[in-house]
Parts: structure tokens; sequence; C-alpha cells
């Protein structure tokens, strides 16, 4: 025999990786969350605002100002992050 393949030390090795790697991944996530709070926010808010609006029976014109209380960059990173919580959710 030339060689001789250890496979539960492999198995071991690759579920360490894998949890490493889950490890990394839920600490990005938390760290983007962490990072862009005042954003998340300020989102959360507006949607707050928006909704008792539109209960209120408030025009679109008044709804898109509502909106526009977001800036197109922090639209951006909302987006990004928003992605990348979908691309990371565990089922």
């Amino acid at each position: 025999m030339l060689f001789h393949i250890q496979i539960e030390q492999v198995i071991r090795m690759i579920l360490e990786l894998c949890y490493k790697a889950l490890f990394n991944v839920m600490s990005r996530r938390n760290h983007e969350k962490i990072a862009n709070k005042r954003i998340i926010d300020k989102k959360q808010r507006v949607d707050t605002i928006a909704m008792g609006m539109r209960a209120q029976g408030a025009s679109e014109d008044q709804l898109a100002d509502i909106e526009e209380m977001i800036t197109p960059p922090e639209r951006e990173i909302l987006e990004t992050i928003e992605k990348n919580n979908e691309e990371t959710k565990f089922s």
C-alpha cells in the first residue's frame, strides 16, 4: 500500500473549515450592521413615517418626498446590505 487516507481526519478538517467560514460570514454580517446602524435606523424611521402617511391617505407626491429623505448613496449602501443579508440567510 503506497498511502493511506485517514478519512476521519479529513472529515474533521473539512468540518473545521466550514465552521470557520460560517463564523467569518456571520462576523462580517454583524460588522456591516454595526457600521451602518445609523442608515438602517433612518430607513426604518422613513418606512414607519411612510406607512403612517399611507394610512392617512397621503398623496404620491408626499410619499415621494418622504422617500427622498434617504439619499442615493445611502440607498446604495442599504441595497448592498440587503443583498448580502439575502445571500447569507441560513435555512
